[in-house]
C-alpha cells in the first residue's frame, strides 16, 4: 500500500528516544527498498547457482531482491544435504520436509537479533531457502514484449506506456525460486531456469547494442 514518506523534523533541543532513531531507519530503509524494486525489479541479481553435490545440492554465494525490495546476501555456499528440506542461513532446519519429487528452491529475507544482551545489540539481515513444491511458473509474455518483436516504433511506444501504467506498486513475491530440482529420472537434476533475474546497467546497454548490430546486419541483408 502507497503512503507517503515521513521523516524526522531535526531541531535544537529535541530529545531523541529510541523510536525516533528506528524511525529514521525505516525511512532509508523504504526509500532503499523502494527504489530497488520500482527502478532493478526483484530477482537475483548475481550468483546463487545450484549444483548437484553428493551430499544433495549447493547454492553458491550471490544476491538478490525479493519483490519488497529487500536486499537477500548469501556471502558463502551453503549446502542443502536434503534439498526438500527448508533451511535457514546457518543450515538448521526452518519448516516441514516438502514430501514431493520436483521442487523449487526459494530464496526468502529474514531477520534475527545479534549480539550480546536483551534486546540484542545488533538486527542480522540474514536468509532462509525455502522449499516449494512443483516448478516455477516462467514469466508471462506481455503486449511490450510483442511489440518489440513484431510492432513499429509507434507500437512499441505505446505497449511500454500501457505496460508501466499496468505495472503494480504493492509488493509481492516474497520468495526468490532460484532453482528446480527434479527426481523424476531416479537421479537428482538441478534446472536453474526459470528464475527471476535483475540486469546491470552494463549488461542492458551490451543487449541494446547488440540488438542495434543485429538489426543493422538485417538492413544490410535485406
Amino acid at each position: 500500500m502507497l503512503e507517503a514518506p515521513r521523516r524526522l523534523n531535526y531541531f535544537s533541543g529535541r530529545l531523541l528516544s529510541a523510536a525516533d532513531f528506528q524511525a529514521e531507519q525505516s525511512y532509508w530503509l523504504g526509500k532503499h527498498r523502494s527504489h530497488r524494486l520500482h527502478l532493478h525489479g526483484s530477482g537475483v541479481v548475481c550468483g546463487l547457482g545450484v549444483t548437484s553435490s553428493r551430499s544433495g545440492v549447493t547454492v553458491e554465494p550471490g544476491v538478490a531482491i525479493d519483490g519488497f525490495g529487500r536486499e537477500i546476501v548469501v556471502p558463502e555456499q551453503r549446502q542443502m544435504p536434503d534439498p526438500r528440506q527448508p533451511i535457514d542461513d546457518r543450515g538448521e532446519p526452518c519448516g516441514p520436509r516438502v514430501e514431493s519429487d520436483l521442487i523449487t528452491i526459494c530464496l526468502a529475507y529474514a531477520e534475527s537479533p545479534e549480539g550480546d544482551g536483551d534486546p540484542a545489540p545488533f538486527t542480522r539481515e540474514g536468509y532462509r531457502l525455502e522449499v516449494r513444491p512443483g516448478r516455477g511458473r516462467p514469466p508471462l509474455a506481455t503486449p511490450f514484449a510483442a511489440a518489440v518483436l513484431d510492432g513499429s516504433s509507434d507500437e512499441l511506444a505505446r505497449a511500454l506506456c500501457e505496460v508501466v501504467a499496468g505495472e503494480g506498486c504493492t509488493p509481492d513475491h516474497e520468495c526468490v525460486a532460484i532453482a528446480t530440482v527434479d527426481w523424476g529420472s531416479g537421479e537428482l537434476e538441478v534446472d536453474p531456469c526459470p528464475r527471476p533475474t535483475t540486469y546491470n546497467t552494463d549488461l542492458l546497454v551490451e543487449l541494446v547494442l547488440g540488438l542495434v548490430q543485429r538489426v543493422h546486419v538485417l538492413e544490410m541483408r535485406g
